[in-house]
């Protein structure tokens, strides 16, 4: 049986330079490699590191599909971190219900949801480290 990390390093090896993510940015498809992909979560990975983010430890993700949770998610693996998925149909509530709970030391969140844990924030005890993976926007600072 194989992990999800060493699946990504198989298929970087084999299909190398080969599209595998793809996000539409202003009007046209920008897209990551397998190789691209490996290498970017493994910065990732040590990025959480070096921010404490160790192994064991809970994050959430609160996020649509886009290429950057992707590559988030894996350097979060990579650092050893467990996965707290969270719905963006979930409401301010329940997301701090499921932050508190779950104890997450970082969120890795995208610019549509930003508002909904910009607006708990000062009711959560232990605040996260927020990770944006998307573009900052004029809408995020008005929230922040």
């Amino acid at each position: 049986m194989k992990t999800v990390i060493e699946l990504l390093h198989f298929a970087a090896g084999r299909y190398g330079d080969k599209a595998y993510l793809a996000q539409k940015q202003e009007g046209r498809w920008i897209t990551t490699s397998y190789k691209e992909a490996d290498k970017i979560s493994d910065s990732f990975a040590v990025a959480m590191l070096v921010h404490g983010i160790g192994r064991g430890e809970n994050y959430a993700i609160l996020a649509e599909g886009q290429s950057s949770w992707v590559l988030g998610e894996f350097g979060l693996l990579k650092a050893g971190c467990v996965a707290v998925p969270l719905s963006t149909k979930l409401s301010p509530e329940e997301i701090y219900f499921r932050l508190d709970h779950s104890e997450a030391k970082a969120i890795l969140v995208s610019e549509n949801n930003f508002s909904k844990v910009a607006e708990i924030l000062p009711k959560l005890e232990k605040k996260p480290l927020f990770i944006i993976i998307s573009d900052k926007n004029d809408h995020m600072e008005k929230n922040a």
